[in-house]
């Protein structure tokens, strides 16, 4: 769903001569839109969620591998915040794709999160006690189920590349010719 260039810029020229926006966020707001001028928002969308997973991924993993707790924990608290500059993504292609079903899609996709948020900490608990079991101490038990979690996010980021926003999930009825 391409927004012309200069339909965005009318309409942000109108938000300003009516004193909507000031100065200052019209001029900013005028250089966002001409730097996306042709940008699709499906590749906006994308170029935002798969870098940030991927980034995620990235935070993880060196997370893992950094003895110093520090740059260790800098590291993770990386992931975290990438993975949550995804979300604006997330929920942008939800309200555009779910067309009058925006609740109930949201709703299901929470609940999906909610599962998720479920079984994270038993699939964490089992994992550290199994590698307890085999000997394992410290951070030797608990760095293999973050370099699953890393690979999940590399999976969301490689998902990301392939969803569109611009065909919706809701199935559109064709009305006959003359009726109204």
């Amino acid at each position: 769903m391409k927004l012309d260039m200069t339909k965005r810029l009318e309409r942000l020229l109108g938000q300003f001569r009516a004193g909507e926006i000031d100065r200052r966020r019209f001029l900013s707001l005028t250089a966002a839109a001409a730097a996306t001028a042709g940008i699709s928002t499906g590749w906006s969308r994308r170029a935002l969620a798969a870098p940030a997973l991927a980034s995620a991924a990235g935070g993880m993993v060196l997370s893992i591998h950094l003895d110093d707790p520090w740059p260790a924990a800098l590291c993770a608290a990386w992931a975290c915040l990438a993975i949550h500059l995804s979300l604006p993504a997330g929920w942008g292609v939800v309200a555009e794709i779910s067309g009058p079903h925006t609740g109930a899609i949201w709703g299901l996709l929470n609940a999906m999160g909610v599962v998720g948020a479920y079984f994270s900490p038993i699939f964490m608990g089992v994992v550290v006690d199994h590698f307890k079991g085999l000997g394992y101490a410290g951070r030797e038990q608990w760095d293999p189920a973050y370099s699953v979690y890393a690979g999940l996010l590399c999976i969301g980021a490689v998902a990301w590349l392939f969803v569109n926003p611009e065909k919706s999930i809701v199935e559109r009825k064709e009305e006959p010719c003359g009726s109204q």
